[in-house]
C-alpha cells in the first residue's frame, strides 16, 4: 500500500531491479561472471507507444545499470507497476508482444533447432478467450491513452494459446521438450514470503526430478 501511495506501484519495481542486484544491495548480482559468460542473451520487452517488440542483448548491457533497467522493462506489468523510460520511449512486460509471453518465434528465429521451454502452468492449461474476466477488462480500458498497451491486453490470452499449440506441435514432432509446472500455487501478485518459499522449492524438486530426462533429450540432438 505504501508503495501504492508514492506512485511506485504494487511492487516498488525500481527497487526490487535496479537497486537490489547492485554491488551494496542486498542481493548483489554478480555482473563479471555474467559478462565473461559466453552465453548469448535476450531480453524482450514492449513499446508503450508503438506496440512493437523490442529484443536487447549483451551489446545493448554493458554496464549492471544497463541490464537491469532491461530486466525491470522486460517485468513491468500494466497498472500495478510504472513503466520505466530507457531512452525516448517507455516500456511494459515482452509478454504483451510477439508470443505474448512466449518466446518460440525469437527462438526459432535465432536458429535454434531444438527448443527447452520451462512453462509455469500445468499440462492442458489454456487462457480463457471468450471471457477474459472483469478486472482484466478494466485494466485494459484504463490505457485508452495508449491504444497498443490496450490491444495487447484484449488479444493476449488468445496470442498465447496459439503460440502455445505451436509449441506443442513441435513437441510431438520431437523439436521440443515442454517442462510444465507440476502445481502453481502464486500468481504474479503474491507478496506472502511463505507461499514464495515454498513455491521456489516445489519447482526446485521438480527440476531435480526431470533434469535426468532432460538431460538425456539434449544429448539426442547433439
Amino acid at each position: 500500500i505504501n508503495t501504492l501511495l508514492q506512485h511506485k506501484g504494487f511492487f516498488h519495481a525500481e527497487h526490487i531491479y535496479e537497486e537490489a542486484g547492485l554491488p551494496d544491495g542486498f542481493l548483489p548480482f554478480d555482473f563479471a561472471t555474467f559478462t565473461a559468460n559466453p552465453a548469448k542473451v535476450t531480453i524482450e520487452s514492449f513499446d508503450r507507444d508503438t506496440g512493437e517488440s523490442v529484443y536487447w542483448t549483451k551489446d545493448d548491457m554493458q554496464t549492471i545499470e544497463d541490464l537491469m533497467v532491461r530486466v525491470r522493462a522486460s517485468s513491468t506489468l500494466p497498472l500495478v507497476m510504472p513503466s520505466p523510460k530507457i531512452g525516448a520511449s517507455h516500456y511494459y512486460d515482452g509478454g504483451l508482444g510477439v508470443g505474448a509471453g512466449i518466446p518460440l518465434q525469437l527462438a526459432l528465429d535465432s536458429g535454434c533447432p531444438r527448443i527447452l521451454a520451462v512453462l509455469t502452468r500445468a499440462k492442458g492449461f489454456r487462457k480463457p478467450v471468450d471471457d477474459i474476466g472483469a478486472s482484466a477488462k478494466a485494466i485494459a480500458n484504463s490505457y485508452h491513452r495508449y491504444p497498443k498497451v490496450k490491444e495487447a491486453l484484449l488479444t493476449r490470452n488468445k496470442r498465447y494459446n496459439a503460440e502455445l499449440e505451436k509449441l506443442e506441435a513441435l513437441a510431438e514432432e520431437g523439436k521440443a521438450y515442454i517442462v510444465y509446472a507440476d502445481k502453481m500455487a502464486v500468481s504474479n501478485s503474491t507478496t506472502d514470503l511463505e507461499r514464495l518459499r515454498a513455491s521456489y522449492f516445489d519447482g526446485y524438486n521438480q527440476y531435480q526430478d526431470q533434469l535426468p530426462e532432460i538431460l538425456e533429450w539434449l544429448k539426442a540432438g547433439e
